[in-house]
Parts: structure tokens; C-alpha cells; sequence
């Protein structure tokens, strides 16, 4: 999957997901503050949401790798804090929820889906020799970019985490539910039209 943004008007959306903050009292991270940091640096329109690290924002084309090392420069500088940051324009993401396999299976409710975004490509060789630890009707489905998830009893009673593909894939990842990741597409929809 590119990480180049595509042009929207003279502008371009972008969502930017955190890894790993407001989980314990060391990984503090005040939206409000950061969204002021990340407009005092140069980023337009810039809307989070919830605690998790989500960050909706527009901005001139570029690398999304570069918006990424400068949002992490961010929050290193104004917060003292190492954060993985994994930017996407919006199409991309539109392109993860769109592709979504799970979707079109009745049998797997909304409330059961989660998606663990990878940092790296993962190819399908690669992700046929891993021994998933599913139980209790667990599945996961490799697409481009993100790794598809349907958890029946939720991801905190799973072994599906994060982690555990962190440390099968040896590269960083971060998850989200499929709740959060359709409120994005729409701050995504939003911030598009703005600035188209």
C-alpha cells in the first residue's frame, strides 16, 4: 500500500493514528493540547477523537511517512514523549474499511470487528506461517495494509492483540475497533469537503 497522500483541492486529508498513548499514567497524552501543537506546527483543520490517538487533519500534499516524523517530533518536543505515529491519507483508509472481507459475512456483527493497522507491509507468505492463537470463533484476515478482525468476546479477552502480532510480525501495529475506525472515515469525509 502507497503512503502518498493524493491531492484534494489544494489541501489534503490525513488521518494520523498514535500508538500506545493513555494506556498508563506515563503515556499521557491531552488531545486539546495536542491539537494545538499540531496547528502551531503547520497542520490545518485538525480534529481528534477520543483518548486512543486519532488525529484528522489537513495539509499541503506530502510524504505520509514525513507527516508522520513530524507529528511524532511533536509530541517529543511539547510532551516529552516516544510515540509511533502511522499517517494515511484518507482514501487509504477509505480503501481498509471498504475491503473489509468480514463486511459481507452476516454471521459477524459490527461490534465484533477490529482492525490492527501495520506500519510495514505484511505479505500473504508471511502471514500464512504465523500460528494464530484463535478460540471461541476468533478470525483474522490479512488485507492491504491492515489485518482484518472478528473477536466475538471483544479484544480484552483475546490473544489476538496488538502485541501478540508485534511480536509475531516483529513490527509495530496498532488497533482500533471498527466503531472508531467508521468515525474517522466520516472526520475523513468531513475534512475532505472542507478542503475541496
Amino acid at each position: 500500500m502507497g503512503r502518498r497522500a493524493r491531492t484534494v483541492g489544494r489541501l489534503s486529508a490525513h488521518v494520523a493514528f498514535l500508538r500506545g498513548v493513555n494506556v498508563g499514567k506515563a503515556r499521557k497524552l491531552p488531545m486539546a493540547g495536542l491539537r494545538s501543537a499540531l496547528e502551531r506546527e503547520g497542520f490545518r483543520c485538525v480534529r481528534t477523537h477520543l483518548q486512543s490517538g486519532n488525529v484528522v487533519f489537513s495539509e499541503q500534499p506530502r510524504d505520509c511517512v514525513d507527516a508522520a516524523d513530524r507529528i511524532t517530533a511533536v509530541i517529543a518536543e511539547r510532551f516529552g514523549l516516544d510515540v509511533d505515529v502511522l499517517v494515511l491519507d484518507c482514501d487509504e483508509l477509505a480503501g481498509i474499511v471498504e475491503e473489509n472481507p468480514l463486511l459481507a459475512e452476516e454471521s459477524v456483527p459490527d461490534e465484533s470487528l477490529h482492525v490492527v493497522l501495520l506500519f510495514r507491509e505484511v505479505t500473504p507468505a508471511e502471514f500464512g506461517l504465523l500460528s494464530l492463537p484463535t478460540s471461541d470463533g476468533e478470525r483474522a484476515v490479512l488485507g492491504d495494509g491492515a489485518i482484518y478482525l472478528s473477536l466475538p468476546n471483544g479484544m480484552g479477552r483475546t490473544k489476538l492483540s496488538g502485541g501478540y502480532f508485534e511480536r509475531a510480525l516483529g513490527q509495530r501495529v496498532t488497533a482500533r475497533n471498527w466503531r472508531t475506525v467508521q468515525a474517522l472515515t466520516v472526520m475523513c469525509s468531513d475534512a475532505k469537503s472542507e478542503t475541496a
